[in-house]
C-alpha cells in the first residue's frame, strides 16, 4: 500500500515509508532497523522498539485510515521478521539465501540511515512528552533516540532533562545518571550548542551550585547573546545577589510612593 495522500512531514508517515521500502527489497534486518550480525538481544529490543510506535491501538491515536491500513501492513510484517528471525533454524535459512541473493554492499550504510531516521521519530516524541511533564515515557523515548544515533547531542541533554524532572525515581541515582548524559552531550556537541550547555546549567541551578550554572549561562550567551531563557537566568541570578538592604530599600521606596500618591489624590 502506498502512502498517496499522507502528509509526507509526519513522523510517523516517514517511518512507514522506510520500512515499505525495506518490505519491498525484503531485507529482513533492514526491517527490524538492525544489523545482519546482530544478536537476539538486538533483535528483540528492535522489533519492541518498532511495535511501540506501529501498533495498531498507537497508530489509531495519531493517523487517518490510509496511514493506519498501511502502518497495520508494515507492523504485520515486522512481526513475521521477528519471529523468522528470533528462530535460530530459520534465520540461518533466510542468511543462506540472503548471501545467495548478494545483498548491496550499502546495506550496513542503509541500516545506519534508517536508525539516524527512527532516532529523530523517538526524540520528537520525546519532546513533546516533555513538554506534556511525562517524564518517564520521554526518558525512554531519549534514550532510544541516543542509542540509535550517538552523534545527537541534544537526544542526550533531552535525556537528561527528563531523568532529572522525573520525581518518581529516587533523587541521588537519577540526579547522578542527569548529570553524565549532560556531560556526555557536552562533550558530543564540543561545547558549542547553546542548547545543550543551557540545559546543563539546569542542572546545577538544581543542585544549587550557582557557580557552574553561571559559568554555563555564560557559555551560552556567548554562543547565542540572545538566547531568551538564559537571559532570564541570569536576571533571576543578579536579583538575588543583591544584598538584602537594596532590596528592602526597594521595598520602602515603593510603599512610599503608594502612600505619597493617596496623600494627593485626597
Amino acid at each position: 500500500m502506498e502512502l498517496q495522500g499522507i502528509q509526507s512531514a509526519t513522523p510517523l508517515a516517514e517511518l512507514v515509508r522506510q520500512k515499505q521500502v525495506a518490505l519491498e527489497s525484503q531485507d529482513a534486518y533492514a526491517l527490524l532497523g538492525v544489523l545482519p550480525d546482530a544478536d537476539a538481544g538486538a533483535i528483540r529490543a528492535g522489533y519492541f522498539a518498532l511495535a511501540k510506535l506501529l501498533h495498531p491501538d498507537v497508530v489509531a491515536r495519531q493517523a487517518d485510515v490510509p496511514l493506519q491500513q498501511a502502518a497495520a501492513q508494515v507492523f504485520k510484517a515486522v512481526s513475521d521478521v521477528y519471529g523468522m528471525l528470533s528462530d535460530r533454524r530459520r534465520r540461518a535459512e533466510y542468511d543462506r539465501q540472503r548471501m545467495d541473493g548478494r545483498p548491496p554492499p550499502d546495506a550496513k550504510e542503509r541500516v545506519q540511515r534508517d536508525a539516524k531516521s527512527e532516532a529523530r521519530i523517538y526524540a520528537h516524541k520525546g519532546s513533546l512528552l516533555l513538554q506534556r511533564r511525562a517524564y518517564a515515557e520521554a526518558d525512554a523515548c531519549f534514550r532510544r533516540a541516543a542509542e540509535l544515533d550517538a552523534t545527537q547531542a541534544q537526544y542526550m541533554s533531552n535525556l537528561g532533562l527528563a531523568l532529572m524532572s522525573n520525581d518518581s525515581l529516587p533523587e541521588g541515582p537519577r540526579m547522578e545518571e542527569a548529570r553524565l548524559w549532560f556531560e556526555k552531550a557536552v562533550a558530543v556537541s564540543k561545547r558549542e550548542d547553546p542548547e545543550v550547555l543551557f540545559a546543563m546549567s539546569q542542572y546545577f541551578k538544581a543542585k544549587g551550585e550557582t557557580n557552574a550554572q553561571r559559568r554555563l549561562l555564560s557559555e551560552t550567551l556567548r554562543l547565542n547573546n540572545r538566547h531568551v531563557d538564559a537571559l532570564r537566568e541570569v536576571r533571576l541570578l543578579a536579583m538575588r545577589s543583591r544584598p538584602q538592604s537594596d532590596l528592602f530599600s526597594g521595598i520602602r521606596k515603593l510603599f512610599d510612593s503608594l502612600g505619597s500618591g493617596g496623600k494627593k489624590r485626597r
